[in-house]
């Protein structure tokens, strides 16, 4: 039973609720000079406006502002960071199917042994 959002631990007393942690993703920004960065966050709003405002990745610094081109769910960081490797080794022209929505295509292209890519 829950009290004032705590819930009583083994010896009965109450103990705070934590939230459970915020889902992670992997993003896809268009740089001013068309260019394609790669990253993970579980805030991607927060994440851009963070590079746009010169404080991002040096990456983004360099290349100026830009926009959210792609994002998709990864669930935990782990399955983020696993994807965002994946992604960081295709190509611009397969970038640009991502984003239009072959991912399945490009991940699977991209997997070293060839099998899709199971999150």
């Amino acid at each position: 039973m829950l009290r004032n959002g705590c819930r009583p631990s083994a010896r009965g007393e109450y103990m705070e609720v934590l939230p459970l942690t915020a889902p992670w993703f992997v993003y896809l920004l268009r740089c001013a000079d068309g260019s394609l960065y790669v990253g993970i966050s579980n805030d991607v709003a927060h994440r851009i406006k963070t590079h746009n405002s010169g404080r991002g990745a040096r990456y983004t610094r360099m290349r100026g502002p830009g926009g959210l081109a792609w994002q998709c769910y990864a669930g935990s960081q782990s399955r983020a960071i696993r994807l965002e490797r994946l992604i960081k080794q295709c190509t611009h022209a397969q970038k640009e199917m991502l984003i239009a929505g072959e991912l399945a295509y490009v991940l699977a292209q991209t997997h070293p042994s060839g099998r899709f890519f199971h999150l």
